[in-house]
């Protein structure tokens, strides 16, 4: 047991986890430099560096494998990730969705709403496409980008909040077309 019997915090495993490998990588140092003396003392260089070069291959692969080995017995001191929960999806009325929806919405409001470029992000796409025709027709096509944008721009609600009637007009069923989220 590396921390007798207890269980460590998470800043402590990776303390530990990047001593134990500081430690391994400087005893592959230590291993290194002694099969470097000892290939010069066996023969002449063009025969040390082959010797070397093949003691390095095998001792940078046994260092891999320790190290590996090292990393899954600290890992396995990790305490377990639990499971994020999910929303409960309510339907009212006779709304009818498939089980691909619903799990979407059940993971919540950040994943039930297709994200929107904003205006300048499509600005610089259009900028960034335009750039990638000929010279000759470059301006052209921003252009009608621009063009394109200021058609398809959503309009920007400017009513009055207190001119609204709270009451809902009796022709409007709402409760037809209804999901709930809820935790």
């Amino acid at each position: 047991m590396l921390f007798g019997g207890f269980v460590p915090s998470f800043d402590h495993v990776r303390r530990v986890t990047k001593i134990l490998k500081s430690e391994l990588l400087r005893q592959a140092r230590v291993y290194k430099e002694a099969l470097f003396i000892q290939g010069h003392q066996a023969g002449g260089p063009s025969r040390s560096r082959m010797k070397r070069a093949g003691w390095s291959r095998i001792l940078d692969s046994t260092t891999e494998w320790l190290w590996q080995l090292t990393l899954q017995q600290l890992r396995a001191c990790l305490p377990k990730k639990t499971p994020v929960a999910r929303s409960i999806v309510h339907t009212v009325g006779n709304v009818q969705i498939s089980d691909k929806v619903s799990k979407v919405l059940s993971q919540g409001l950040k994943f039930a709403v297709q994200p929107k470029k904003s205006a300048l992000d499509q600005l610089a796409m259009v900028k960034k496409i335009g750039s990638y025709a000929p010279d000759t027709e470059t301006d052209r096509c921003v252009s009608e980008g621009v063009d394109v944008l200021e058609r398809t721009a959503a309009p920007v609600d400017t009513f009055d909040l207190n001119a609204v009637s709270l009451q809902r007009p009796p022709h409007i069923n709402v409760a037809e077309r209804l999901v709930v989220l809820s935790r």
